[in-house]
């Protein structure tokens, strides 16, 4: 926890931004404590938007026991389902973490497969749970942190089954009270990623770019 306090000054020093959730967005799903930005064409979402609060994450909690299963609010056409991702290789990466989120059905509605992409299993359960730690552990320090947390895609495209794209990178912008710069992260969605936060430090122009092919 140290290491990552030590790194506000650095993060605080980021260009200030506006959120990608601004650009214009293909399907718009709303729950309890999050929203998101779902793309038909990808079968995953671009984008969602939440609010860790203080005193949800405080103390120690257990893994939520809950199963992943479709969003029958999309057309058919657009779903994708928890069997897409057996035996491919990929994590089903939540966007928006069940942890973050202290009531029963906040914590459910985290397993709609509108709120997972497929994810490296090193990036998963290496730096992508540090950085989502380091966003808790704002939530603590300031009282509430904002998040946007998405995926981009390159030109080049690549599919687990059922059509579900597969993304290059997973970015995450952490917005804190009464500072004018966010916090964010990019991360490239591959095995054996460097596991030190800091390395993944970015500026949203550059995200910006980088995400210029998501729709």
């Amino acid at each position: 926890m140290k290491k990552l306090l030590l790194l506000i000054p650095v993060l605080m020093s980021l260009a200030s931004v506006p959120s990608l959730a601004e650009s214009p967005c293909p399907i718009h799903l709303h729950n309890s404590r999050y929203d998101v930005c779902y793309s038909c064409k990808r079968k995953t979402p671009l984008s969602v938007t939440y609010e860790i609060r203080r005193e949800d994450v405080e103390g120690k909690r257990k893994r939520p026991a809950f199963s992943f299963r479709p969003d029958y609010r999309l057309p058919a056409k657009c779903r994708s389902y928890p069997k897409d991702y057996a035996g491919t290789g990929y994590d089903r990466g939540h966007l928006a973490p069940a942890g973050i989120f202290g009531g029963w059905k906040e914590r459910k509605e985290t397993f709609l497969m509108s709120n997972v992409a497929p994810q490296k299993p090193s990036v998963n359960r290496g730096v992508w749970a540090k950085i989502e730690r380091f966003a808790r552990i704002m939530a603590v320090r300031y009282g509430k942190v904002e998040v946007t947390t998405g995926v981009c895609f390159d030109g080049e495209r690549s599919f687990i089954r059922h059509g579900v794209e597969i993304p290059d990178r997973w970015y995450k912008i952490i917005r804190i009270p009464n500072r004018k710069e966010p916090v964010v992260f990019v991360v490239p969605n591959r095995k054996g990623e460097k596991e030190n936060i800091k390395f993944f430090l970015c500026t949203y122009d550059i995200l910006f770019n980088i995400c210029a092919n998501n729709e």
